[in-house]
């Protein structure tokens, strides 16, 4: 799996996620110590709580990563999973 993010004014880098060796394939736990906790918190501790990170529908994105995105004042909103035509990053 392959995370990315943008913005108006921001671009991450790319993250070619890994599988955790007790797992078959990438999990939630995987995307919040790969993705999350040395991306995202620290960009949102600058942004601040006004902003919103938008994931889609994807099962990786809950579990193990939802709560630490909440203790985090994070702000999403459920995106509807297989929906292309709506996910700005998919034009990328």
């Amino acid at each position: 799996m392959i995370w990315g993010a943008l913005s108006w004014d921001y671009k991450s880098p790319l993250v070619f996620l890994e599988k955790l060796p007790e797992r078959k394939g990438i999990c939630s736990k995987a995307y919040l110590q790969q993705v999350l906790q040395p991306i995202i918190f620290p960009l949102f501790d600058d942004l601040g709580p006004e902003y919103i990170f938008m994931e889609d529908g994807s099962k990786v994105y809950k579990g193990h990563a939802k709560l630490p995105r909440l203790q985090h004042n994070i702000r999403g909103f459920n995106w509807p999973p297989s929906s292309p035509d709506l996910n700005p990053i998919e034009k990328v």
